[in-house]
This record gives C-alpha cells, structure tokens and sequence, in this order.
C-alpha cells in the first residue's frame, strides 16, 4: 500500500478548505472537491491527449 496525501485544496470562492472524493472508487485521484462552507463543487476531468492537427 502506497502513501498518497490527498491535495489540499482551498475554495476559490469563499478561501476555505474543500473536502476531496474521488469519482469512481478504483480512480487513482481525487478529482471532486467541496467547500465546507459554501457548497462550490471542483470536478477535475483528464485532459484529452492532443490530436496534432493544428
């Protein structure tokens, strides 16, 4: 069993900390964040890889 912090993240809304969960039990992160205090919720999606057709 490896040791991972949970990142700790604070509201951008009202500065305080936000609770982190993780989506899909078995995602190797946390990528849903909620204020304590004034509800906001920060979901954090994997970026798709760039295609190159620029």
């Amino acid at each position: 069993m490896t040791d991972q912090r949970i990142p700790i993240k604070t509201c951008p809304v009202c500065s305080v900390a936000m609770v982190a969960e993780k989506s899909n039990k078995d995602a190797p992160r946390h990528d849903t964040f909620n204020c304590l205090r004034c509800g906001c919720i920060i979901s954090i999606t994997p970026s798709e890889p760039d295609s190159g057709d620029d």
